[in-house]
């Protein structure tokens, strides 16, 4: 719950007459302390025990007799995808078929997936040893990419220049494979210098129903989420993004990120996030409310097409990126102009009419620093690790 995209949802769906109960394995999210949640519930984290976790949704759902179930996390979306059987009798449930959000949570299974279906992406390889390592070093042109076969935020994601940090990269995995990340079955991919831009989705069982593109200007880490991002209309990357998601049969949300070529202006499919977005509030603010659509659409079975939103609209989170944008890059100065002085058409979370998620936020991570303190800790890094889980979902 510690993370944007679920107090984006709760927010918009508070303002917009919803009765929003919030549920997570710890009351520790800044969703919790929003004024739009109504109640607040704790139910097992699916992890290793998705019985329990289902099971306690069943319970919950029976009691209280809520329409829609709506997840925003990795997590939470596969397995409610995978179980969706379990509980579609008792609240509708806007995600994905089974394969298609296991599909497209292996970037290797989605690479071959989208190349099948007319859409590129860079030359993407599987590694399983170092001997293939070498061999593969020798036939490929550096600088490369070296990330996880399945991930999110950024994490694992290295840009590595020879074969000595190739091999550093190989040898510094976790080895731990499970339904989010997969450190076990590294992919090599292709360098493509230029910007990232995506493509917010809603599809109702193939067929889109609201569809928004945007650029990332500042992401954190390097090779992570949007910190700072503009509303563009972009036609190509809305039909790259139709022919994949249609292909999928998709139903839900979804994030389609795409890397255009810096000289080319080519458009590249790099993943999709098969839930909301970490950056969902520039939607909201733009016009295009997507956990509302979502939840209106899984209610009533279906919705009319939105395609308006406002084109040049800025967003910015903050806190705490300015402070883990500076970092990471050591730009006071550009962070300063970037998140205090920011382009007139800019909006922030900073909510006057909701603040306590962000009084909670400086209270959870002073608790943390606080009993820490003593052993060297450096409070910029607590921050980083605070918002760990916040990176890994976005």
């Amino acid at each position: 719950m510690d993370d944007r995209k679920t107090l984006c949802a709760v927010r918009s769906l508070g303002r917009a007459g919803f009765d929003v109960t919030i549920a997570s394995d710890a009351f520790e999210g800044r969703s919790f302390h929003s004024r739009y949640g109504r109640s607040r519930v704790l139910i097992p984290r699916p992890e290793g025990d998705a019985g329990s976790f289902i099971e306690a949704l069943r319970e919950q759902i029976e009691r209280e007799g809520y329409d829609v179930l709506l997840p925003t996390t990795d997590l939470t979306t596969i397995m409610l995808s995978r179980h969706a059987e379990s509980l579609d009798d008792l609240a509708a449930l806007p995600v994905p078929p089974r394969a298609a959000s296991a599909l497209c949570k292996d970037k290797m299974q989605l690479a071959d997936f989208a190349v099948e279906n007319g859409i590129e992406v860079p030359k993407t390889h599987c590694v399983l040893s170092e001997d293939l390592l070498r061999e593969l070093s020798e036939t490929r042109d550096y600088p490369m990419i070296f990330k996880p076969r399945k991930g999110s935020g950024g994490v694992g994601t290295r840009l590595v220049q020879d074969m000595g940090e190739l091999l550093d990269a190989y040898r510094q995995l976790p080895g731990a494979g499970e339904d989010v990340f997969d450190f076990t079955r590294p992919l090599v991919q292709e360098f493509v210098p230029g910007s990232v831009h995506e493509v917010n989705a809603l599809f109702n069982r193939g067929e889109p129903r609201a569809l928004l593109t945007q650029r990332r200007i500042l992401k954190y880490p390097r090779f992570g989420a949007g910190i700072y991002n503009e509303t563009t209309n972009e036609p190509d990357l809305k039909e790259h993004a139709v022919m994949l998601l249609s292909a999928l049969n998709w139903h839900g949300p979804a994030q389609v990120e795409f890397l255009r070529h810096e000289k080319t202006g080519k458009p590249f499919l790099l993943e999709v996030n098969g839930r909301f977005w970490g950056t969902m509030d520039l939607s909201v603010a733009a016009g295009m409310d997507f956990p509302v659509l979502a939840c209106r659409m899984a209610r009533d079975g279906d919705i009319p097409e939105q395609m308006e939103y406002r084109v040049g609209l800025r967003y910015r989170w903050p806190f705490p990126y300015a402070i883990l944008h500076v970092r990471e890059t050591g730009r006071w100065l550009g962070a300063v102009r970037d998140f205090l002085l920011p382009h007139r058409a800019t909006r922030s979370d900073l909510s006057l009419s909701d603040p306590v998620p962000l009084i909670m936020e400086f209270a959870y991570t002073a608790r943390r620093v606080w009993r820490r303190r003593g052993k060297a800790v450096d409070p910029v890094e607590e921050w980083c690790n605070v918002r760990r889980k916040d990176r890994f979902e976005e």
